[in-house]
Parts: C-alpha cells; structure tokens; sequence
C-alpha cells in the first residue's frame, strides 16, 4: 500500500471583504407646490393680456375661443359709420351776376332772366328774358337822392341780402315798395312785382336773397383801374373803370376835371354852366390856381380842419370842410374832402363833393404821379 498520502494542508480562505457604508444623511422631502398661488396668477396674467389686446388691438380675434375660468369675455362691438347728411344743392350758383358800381350793391339772377340798365346805374330792371310781356313778376331798382315822401308807410322790416329793407305793399300785395339807406348819402328804393305764378314769386325771392352791399371802407380792387394823363400840368392817377372823365377849360386857362360814375358824365355840360355851379353829384373835381383856396381861412358857411400830408412825393395840405349854411352849389350838412398840391407855382385842387365815395377818393389820392 503506497504510503498513505498526506492530505494538502487545508488552505483557509478569507471571507469576502465588505465595503463600508458611508452614514445616510437624512434627504429633506421636496417642498410641495402651492397650486392656488400658480392658477391664480395665470388667471392674473391672461387678463392682463385680454386688456392690453382690448385697449391697443380693439378689432383683433386673438384671444376668441379660449376660455379662461373666471373671466368673461365681452364681444367685439361693430362699428357703424356715421352718415353725413349730403350739402343742400345751391339754387343759385349757375346764376349770372350784376354789379352796380353807383350804389356799390351786387345780385345773382337766373340765365334765362334779364337785367337791364335804363339809366346807367340809376335805375336797373330785373325780368323773365324769353317773354317780357309776361306777367311773372318783376324787380325795379332805383338809386333816390332823399327819403320816400311817405316813409312812415313803410312799417314792415324785410331781409335783403345782408340789409334790412322798410317796405310798404299795396292792398292787392302785388306790388311791395322797399326801402334802403345804405349810407346817408347812397339810398336805393326797391319795387317787387309779383303774380299768380309760385315759380316765378320763388325766383324773386332768391334773387333778392343774393343782393350784396358794399361797404364803403372796404379796399377797393384798382387792378382794372383806367389811367389819366395831364401833360399840360405834368401828373397822372387812375379811377374806376365804370366811371368816366369830364374837361372844361377854366378862365384861367388850366382844365377843370370831374372824374365821376358814367351816368353823370353826360349831363356835366349843362351842370356846370350852370348859375349854382358843379354840385357834389359831380363827385371828384380837380382845379387849378395861381393862388392857395381859401379853405385855410375862416368863413361863417363852414367849419375846417386841416393837416399836412404827401401826395406823389409833394407837400400837400389836406382840409376837411362841412357846411354849416347853405349857400348854391352846397346844402347845409354837406362834407367836402379838399387836397391842395403846389405845383411850380400853381396850385392843384382835389376836391371830393360826395362823400359816399370817400374811399375811391383816397384811391385816386394815392394814385397821383408827378413828373415835373
């Protein structure tokens, strides 16, 4: 028997080596969410964008259709534009125009009625043109010189234009009389003749409706002025092209000039020959002298004041008169309005007799050239 064997020393086998645990620290549980807090400032948020969009995008659809709990959306309002009544059609604005220069008054008339002058200014009738013998009413304008004779008969106030007229009609109120005074110097008497016709009786009435008064210190246009030239003296001036231009040779051998409305130039002739003299329709006159007027000196018909001044580049002295007596050629209560230019030794007088026409007189005044 073989020797026993010895059996292998038993090898001890170390245990296997544990890994240490490192100490737990306690983990502090996760903070729980407020969810109050969070809903309610979403709802704040989204209601701050509903009035953003409201004030600053008033039309847009953005936020339709979402629904936020809470909040009550208001519907877009619907715009409804604004009706614009159309202008009232004026009767009156294809209508022709006429204008009188004399008494500075205009109206408007329809293109099938007519106007005529029947005394160059003083007297202008308004009518139906196709058929003057058709009784369809009428208008008679007149410039007067004084008040109607009956002036307490007319107690009924009437709108003319931008006037109040006095008015009287007769028993039948076909025909009413009015009465203007524009100045106290420019009156004018208007004669309504009306019929049976409500066509034609409207067409009087917005014809009267358009008169215009001008008044007298208004600026006056010279663009279409007429010019006039002395050579015997030496000066030039411009006046209306409506009015016209009267000369006579004086004793003294200068010309006496009257510049005045066209109606009154045709019967200058025997006016101023004349015992009483020119009178103050002959509106503006211009003489000349060796001597200065005697308007610087104190007379018991008048009263005077006076003031120096320029005219064309020349010393001129400027009187304002008025009549205190009346004596030919002046009435008591009349104004005249006298420049007095020396001129090489002679002396040139501008004088206003009408003093309506206070306004083309300083026109014609600051118009006057000189060339000596």
């Amino acid at each position: 028997m073989p020797v026993d064997a010895q059996p292998a020393p038993s090898q001890s086998i170390p245990p296997p080596t544990q890994q240490p645990i490192p100490p737990s620290h306690p983990v502090p549980p996760a903070p729980k969410k407020n969810i109050g807090v969070v809903f309610g400032a979403i709802l704040i948020l989204a209601a701050g964008i509903v009035v953003v969009v409201r004030l600053f995008l008033p039309n847009t659809t953005l936020l339709s259709g979402i629904h936020i709990p809470g909040l009550t959306q208001s519907p877009t309002p619907t715009l409804t534009p604004k009706q614009i009544p159309s202008p009232t059609p004026d009767p009156t604005a294809n209508w022709k125009t006429y204008t009188n220069t004399l008494s500075m008054y205009s109206f408007k008339y329809p293109i099938n009625w007519e106007v005529t002058d029947l005394t160059k200014g003083q007297q202008i009738e308004v009518y139906y043109q196709p058929d003057k013998t058709k009784s369809v009413g009428e208008l008679l304008i007149e410039k007067i010189n004084t008040k109607p004779g009956d002036i307490k008969l007319y107690e009924n106030e009437k709108k003319i234009g931008n006037q109040t007229a006095f008015c009287k009609s007769d028993p039948t109120s076909v025909k009413t009389w009015c009465y203007l005074e524009l100045t106290q110097n420019n009156r004018i008497s208007i004669l309504i003749v009306k019929d049976n016709s409500p066509e034609y009786n409207q067409k009087i009435d917005q014809i009267l409706s358009t008169f215009k008064f001008t008044d007298q210190s208004a600026t006056q246009d010279t663009t279409n002025w007429k010019a006039y030239d002395d050579s015997s003296v030496g000066f030039q001036l411009y006046y209306p092209a409506e009015w016209g231009v009267f000369t006579k040779t004086q004793e003294n051998g200068y010309r006496f000039i009257v510049i005045a409305p066209q109606v009154t130039i045709d019967t200058l002739q025997q006016r101023i020959n004349s015992p009483a003299g020119p009178g103050k329709e002959n509106v503006i006159t211009i003489s000349f002298s060796n001597s200065p007027s005697l308007f610087g000196t104190m007379e018991n018909w008048r009263t005077v004041q006076s003031k120096n001044t320029i005219i064309g580049g020349k010393q001129a002295m400027r009187y304002d008169v008025k009549v205190t007596e009346s004596l030919p050629g002046v009435t008591k209560g009349d104004e005249i309005l006298s420049t007095e230019i020396p001129l090489n030794g002679i002396f040139m007088v501008v004088e206003l007799l009408d003093p309506q026409f206070s306004q083309i007189y300083n026109k014609i005044i600051s118009s006057l050239t000189f060339n000596r």
